[in-house]
C-alpha cells in the first residue's frame, strides 16, 4: 500500500489535489508498521538498538516533530538540563515514548487551554524514594537521568496510574 501511495505521489504535482487524499493512507499504513513494530519488540521477536545516547537530543530532535501538531491554545515549555550524562537506550523507542507522552497531555487538555512541560534533569533516588516507584524491581539507589512531562489537566485516577506501564493498556 505504502509503495502504491508513494508512486502515485510521485507522479502528481507538488500543488495537485490529490496529494492530500494520498498522505491518510500513507500515514495510516506508516503508523501500522509502527506498530506491528512495537508488538514484535515486545515480544521479543525484533531486536532493540540499545546504545550510548543524550537524552536532550533525543526530546528536542521528537519535539520539533510534535510542536506543530500541540494546539495553538496550549504552550510547550521545554527546559532541557545541559550536559546530562549519555545513558543506555534504544532512540527510536524513547522517541516514541517523548512523542507518545506529549501526544496524550495535548490530548488530555482537550479544548482546555494549558501548559505542558518537558523537562529533563538528573535525581539522585534512595531507598525512600525507590519505595514509591512503579518499578523498582533490580534498581539500586543512586543518580538517575529523568524525563519529566507535566500538563495542566487533570490527571489520572489511582486505577489508572497502577496499570500505566501494562503494555496494551
Amino acid at each position: 500500500i505504502l509503495g502504491r501511495a508513494d508512486l502515485a505521489t510521485g507522479t502528481l504535482a507538488a500543488d495537485a489535489p490529490g496529494r492530500a487524499y494520498l498522505e491518510k493512507p500513507r500515514a495510516t499504513v506508516r503508523r501500522a508498521a509502527d506498530l506491528t513494530q512495537q508488538l514484535l519488540t515486545y515480544a521479543g521477536r525484533s531486536p532493540v538498538a540499545m546504545r550510548p545516547l543524550d537524552l536532550g537530543h533525543v526530546v528536542r530532535e521528537t519535539l520539533s516533530r510534535v510542536e506543530l501538531s500541540i494546539a495553538k491554545r496550549n504552550v510547550l515549555h521545554v527546559d532541557l538540563a545541559p550536559d546530562l550524562p549519555e545513558l543506555e537506550g534504544d532512540p527510536e523507542q524513547l522517541a516514541r515514548v517523548v512523542l507518545e507522552l506529549v501526544n496524550n497531555a495535548a490530548e488530555v487538555l482537550g479544548d482546555e487551554a494549558g501548559r505542558i512541560a518537558v523537562r529533563t534533569s538528573v535525581i539522585a533516588l534512595g531507598p525512600d524514594e525507590l519505595a514509591h516507584c512503579v518499578i523498582r524491581e533490580g534498581i539500586e539507589p543512586g543518580r538517575f537521568v529523568c524525563l519529566e512531562v507535566a500538563d495542566t489537566g487533570r490527571g489520572c485516577d489511582a486505577a489508572t496510574q497502577s496499570r500505566v506501564f501494562d503494555p496494551f493498556f
